[in-house]
């Protein structure tokens, strides 16, 4: 490998932890907000947060390296050779989803930052929470965010258990497979706080089916609610 791919392929492995992995993990902690038993409100106040220079600090932190991860990750799409098919194992499984969900991911991310984020400064209008609850009143996107979701959470997950190795932090095979659990589990939790974000505001005006209802009941009454 030639000393500048080498470099690349660190770099791409680096902004995929740092900064891009940090920001999920704020923003879904700072969309868990609606979940809350004053989820309106809390949500609302989290969005509405000024910091100085977000713009700047959202293209530099954000956006940036969100473009060399995505166009680094083509490149890599594009060079490697998955044996899947011959041989089927596990890692080999892991390899073709994380190229397979990093494609849908930069779908999804790009169409939600263009109907969010985007949105959002060409109108003047602040994110909140009836905002997102207009977002999903239509069912093909509801689908289209739990696909999306989904596919960002693995790919995280997922490529973290490959930084700790890329980076010579997992060596031996019993810390790699300590790593992979712990990893799986961090996609699991993800994934079904997603799950439960998407669901909150999709339904918060339709019906709610029973068996999320009873779900997002004790999270909101228990998990959310006060100490």
């Amino acid at each position: 490998m030639l000393p500048g791919h080498f470099v690349a392929r660190r770099l791409h492995s680096l902004l995929g932890i740092v900064p891009i992995g940090a920001f999920l993990l704020l923003h879904t902690y700072t969309n868990s907000k609606s979940l809350g038993p004053d989820g309106v409100a809390l949500y609302n106040t989290a969005i509405r947060s000024e910091i100085p220079f977000l713009i700047v600090a959202e293209i530099v932190f954000i956006y940036l390296p969100l473009i060399f991860h995505a166009g680094y990750g083509l490149i890599i799409l594009y060079q490697g050779k998955s044996n899947v098919a011959r041989y089927g194992y596990g890692a080999n499984i892991r390899y073709t989803l994380q190229r397979i969900t990093g494609m849908i991911a930069l779908v999804f991310v790009g169409y939600h930052v263009y109907t969010t984020r985007l949105a959002s400064y060409l109108t003047g209008q602040p994110m909140e929470y009836l905002w997102m609850v207009r977002l999903f009143e239509e069912p093909w996107r509801v689908w289209f965010y739990l696909v999306g979701t989904l596919a960002v959470c693995f790919h995280f997950a997922n490529g973290i258990w490959t930084f700790l190795i890329v980076w010579g932090i997992t060596v031996s095979k019993y810390s790699q497979r300590l790593a992979l659990t712990a990893c799986m589990a961090l996609f699991g939790f993800l994934s079904f706080v997603n799950f439960l974000m998407i669901a909150n505001f999709a339904y918060h005006h339709a019906p709610t089916p029973l068996w999320i209802a009873v779900i997002l009941g004790f999270v909101k009454g228990y998990l959310f609610g006060p100490i």
